[in-house]
């Protein structure tokens, strides 16, 4: 959902010709059957009485129309005959199965629902198992894709790009939205696609989550609000939510695994089983709505907006923030890729740990936004990201801060050759940082790199 399979079909379907047939789940079974044969006659020409009664007569005719000839047809949100119709899936298997190399079918198969369409075509038990010979994942589009789209809609700035790009992500459905309601900056946006009684975003999310996981969702809104406000370790959430960490895992991997919204990420040192995991969301939108508007649901609801836009208002530029760092990470591994960087990384993450204060002898925690190595060159970048003007005097200063935290990250200490940058709004005298071997940019690098 919001990624933009159903465009994708329409844009194949102008060079080839298809047939398109869309599982609306608000039909009974009999009226998709009716609808998919009426389709299925005008679009190939069917002598009136071959009709279809049932599923399998639909399969039936799409089978044997291909005989002969090349027929393309999409079926769209596929994964919703787990709940309209299931035998059909083990029908097409058959179909699939007794037709190998006879038929001329081209089927593409599309789905909204993660997590169903891994059951139906990756489970070990999947009817659909190894039946797809081949399969596109759509991911959502990077802040550099975003970037050029927004310029087309005559959206140049550079600091408003990053804003949408924290609201709406990379999801090409939102965009569509900014570009018809002829939209120029992101609170506009708030206030026209979010903030409004006829707000298009304002089932959004409960019909994403609804779909996959059915009505009993209140523990995952529980769990999403808790991480968007920055509860980001197990036992956080489980207080938050209320419930035991053990309990939680499932919920957790429901939303990392199916729903995709979720990311567990460890410090950039640590290996894979580290129990200093953190999460966080990957789904802009999903931080956003969590983040501002589900805490405040009894004012949605009844459309008490005022109350909600001030908290955005007041809480924006920190919100902004966590998401240009991941931007910047993104910035980053394109100069890596170009091989602009002083090595040649192989990793590239965050890092978070603690440390003994030499003075009050307390623990303290330290963290660094990007840190990037090489195991090869045992080479090592620390990178400090911040979404504000900075001008010389600031820039020392994180860099100070930043040389100290990185003496806490215990990776080959004795023989590792360490670099030092800085990724922010405006940086003022960045060629000098860079003279002395700083990594610095700010936005209008950014701008000069798309």
């Amino acid at each position: 959902r919001r990624v933009g399979k159903t465009e994708l079909i329409k844009q194949f379907f102008k060079h080839n010709k298809g047939i398109y047939l869309y599982v609306d789940n608000e039909k009974t079974p009999k009226d998709l059957i009716e609808e998919f044969s009426k389709t299925l006659s005008l679009e190939l020409s069917l002598p009136s009485y071959v009709q279809a009664d049932s599923f399998e007569d639909i399969l039936k005719i799409m089978f044997d129309e291909s005989g002969n000839k090349k027929i393309i047809i999409a079926i769209d949100e596929f994964q919703r005959f787990l709940n309209v119709y299931p035998s059909f899936i083990t029908q097409l298997q058959k179909y699939f199965d007794l037709n190998a190399g006879k038929s001329n079918l081209f089927i593409v198969i599309s789905g909204s629902a993660i997590g169903m369409m891994k059951k139906i075509f990756e489970d070990k038990k999947a009817p659909l198992l190894s039946r797809a010979h081949n399969t596109i994942y759509l991911k959502p589009f990077s802040f550099k894709t975003i970037s050029k789209i927004l310029n087309d809609y005559d959206v140049v700035d550079l600091e408003h790009k990053v804003e949408f790009y924290s609201i709406y992500g990379g999801m090409p459905r939102y965009y569509v939205l900014i570009t018809d309601f002829k939209i120029k900056e992101p609170f506009e946006s708030i206030n026209k696609l979010i903030l409004n009684d006829l707000a298009p975003l304002q089932k959004e999310i409960r019909t994403v989550i609804t779909e996959e996981f059915g009505k009993e969702v209140q523990t995952y809104y529980s769990i999403l609000t808790a991480i968007a406000i920055g509860k980001t370790k197990l036992n956080e959430i489980a207080n938050y939510v209320g419930m035991k960490e053990t309990s939680l895992s499932a919920y957790l991997n429901d939303l990392i695994e199916i729903l995709e919204v979720v990311k567990r990420e460890i410090p950039i040192t640590e290996n894979s089983k580290s129990k200093k995991g953190r999460y966080y969301l990957r789904d802009n939108f999903f931080r956003f709505w969590f983040r501002f508007i589900y805490k405040h649901r009894s004012y949605y609801e009844v459309g008490n907006y005022g109350l909600i836009l001030k908290d955005i208002q007041e809480n924006f530029n920190s919100y902004v923030g966590l998401a240009f760092e991941e931007i910047c990470k993104e910035f980053i591994t394109d100069l890596n890729e170009k091989k602009k960087l002083p090595f040649y990384f192989s990793k590239i993450g965050k890092w978070w740990g603690s440390y003994d204060d030499r003075n009050t002898k307390e623990r303290k925690a330290a963290e660094i936004d990007i840190v990037a190595i090489s195991e090869e060159t045992k080479e090592i970048l620390f990178i400090e990201v911040k979404w504000k003007n900075i001008n010389t005097n600031d820039a020392e200063k994180i860099l100070n801060e930043l040389k100290e935290k990185s003496k806490f990250v215990n990776w080959h200490n004795e023989e590792r050759k360490e670099y030092f940058g800085i990724l922010t709004k405006i940086i003022d005298e960045k060629e000098n940082l860079r003279k002395n071997g700083i990594i610095a940019y700010d936005l209008h690098d950014f701008q000069l790199k798309e």
